[in-house]
């Protein structure tokens, strides 16, 4: 059996993923492909599978009453979702509660779109940033609004895009 390469841990040491904040999650595509659509005039065109990746943030909450979703966008080749954790109440002792982690809703996420087409579109892993006060949140709000106009001067953006 090959030896699988030992991955490191990309999430903060000893922070526990069950609390309640927000988080910048972002998920890219297998081998980042334009897999989702087309950024066209500085909107993103959804296609098919887009519009299932855009259908299934929207469902997060259904499943995940503690999680809310306060902004997203589905890029060609990567989705950024902005996701409130602990946004439910416990009825008796009025305590906001978080029954997932991230790490299992954001995997619940890929999974569910994945089944829907048939094959894995994403890749192991996801990136993500605790929101830290009122100036990040906004920040990032913004970032997420504006990455269609601002897709040429992205990261993930490749000015000849691999072909699914």
């Amino acid at each position: 059996m090959p030896q699988l390469p030992d991955r490191k841990t990309i999430r903060l040491q000893h922070y526990d993923y069950h609390s309640k904040g927000v988080y910048h999650v972002t998920i890219c595509s297998r081998d980042r492909k334009y897999l989702f659509g087309a950024v066209i005039d500085g909107r993103m065109a959804l296609n098919d599978l887009g519009e299932m990746a855009d259908k299934n943030v929207q469902a997060i909450p259904g499943y995940y009453p503690e999680a809310e979703v306060i902004e997203y966008v589905v890029m060609p080749n990567h989705v950024h979702i902005l996701l409130g954790m602990g946004t439910e109440t416990d009825a008796n002792y009025g305590v906001p509660t978080v029954k997932h982690s991230l790490g299992q809703i954001i995997r619940a996420y890929k999974a569910s779109v994945s089944r829907a087409c048939g094959r894995s579109v994403w890749q192991p892993r996801f990136y993500e940033h605790i929101i830290r006060n009122e100036q990040d949140l906004m920040e990032t709000i913004s970032y997420i609004r504006n990455n269609p106009k601002a897709w040429d001067k992205d990261d993930l953006f490749t000015p000849f895009p691999s072909i699914p």
